[in-house]
């Protein structure tokens, strides 16, 4: 195994199913991904809420749908949250529509 750096790496070890990895090796050297980046790349992608992994994630859980739907929904008001804007944001935006086109 490859040495790591401690203060910035950790090393993430699991078991699984022996035909299972070696139809994952297979898939990802097919796909020209190690398996390490395959997995961070998952990885990231579930802790950064990726709309995609969550949807896999509730599959695997085996929850409900409608506890998927929600969960769903709640990443979609945090991402409209995100980019909401306040009254005074607003009316800025139609004061710069106005200057621009004083026609309207």
């Amino acid at each position: 195994m490859p040495s790591i750096n401690k203060e910035t790496q950790s090393r993430l070890v699991f078991l699984i199913d022996k035909d299972l990895h070696d139809q994952f090796r297979a898939a990802c050297a097919e796909d020209g991904l190690s398996q390490a980046k395959f997995v961070t790349g998952i990885v990231k992608a579930y802790v950064e809420k990726n709309r995609s992994i969550i949807r896999e994630v509730e599959k695997i859980r085996g929850s409900s749908k409608l506890d998927a739907k929600q969960r769903l929904k709640n990443l979609a008001n945090e991402t409209i949250k995100e980019f909401e804007f306040d009254d005074n944001e607003i009316e800025n935006i139609f004061d710069k529509i106005e200057e621009a086109n004083p026609d309207l």
